[in-house]
């Protein structure tokens, strides 16, 4: 299940939340207090009632993977908080985008990051995460470094072996020949 990131339509399960007796879905809609007004009234919510709604339509279907882009851009806080207890115990796959580093780092215990054509994952928090990444970065600028000294020591030995043949070229063509 995508859940994305704008709020302009209401989540095409809605209605069917609202209409459910689950458990599950009772016990959404309670602790995220949704009206089933709001069904009525979608364009008059602000985004953090329906970014509340969207993440309950999200997890009332028991997806076995749920992606979520920017959750908590619209949550106020009580609504990020109950986010970070719901993910604490949620036991299946969630995919999550986000620039709230506090809450990848409560909420995700394993890191992918996409960068120069290449996937890099990592194990851990996502404040591990950086600074594994920092001190990856920080090798990577030394061994770029080490083989930047050594261009340029290979261009200064290069330009001394010019340099000399050059010279020995001009003594050459400066010494008489000894046939003359």
């Amino acid at each position: 299940y995508y859940n994305e990131q704008r709020t302009d339509n209401s989540p095409y399960n809605f209605e069917e939340l609202l209409q459910s007796y689950d458990q599950r879905s009772i016990r959404l809609i309670a602790e995220l207090d949704i009206d089933p007004e709001w069904l009525n009234r979608w364009q008059t919510l602000s985004h953090g009632e329906r970014k509340r709604v969207q993440i309950a339509c999200a997890l009332a279907g028991n997806p076995e993977l749920l992606a979520i882009d920017e959750p908590t851009n619209h949550l106020e806080h009580l609504g990020v908080i109950w986010l970070e207890s719901e993910r604490a115990a949620w036991k299946k796959t969630l995919l999550l985008v986000s620039h709230d580093a506090s809450f990848v780092s409560s909420t995700c215990d394993y890191m992918i990051h996409f960068h120069n054509q290449t996937i890099d994952q990592y194990k851990g928090d996502y404040w591990s995460f950086l600074k594994a990444r920092q001190q990856q970065v920080a090798h990577l600028e030394k061994q770029l470094n080490k083989q930047g000294k050594k261009d340029v020591r290979m261009k200064e030995l290069a330009g001394r072996n010019t340099a000399g043949k050059q010279a020995r070229q001009r003594r050459l063509a400066i010494q008489p020949s000894a046939h003359t």
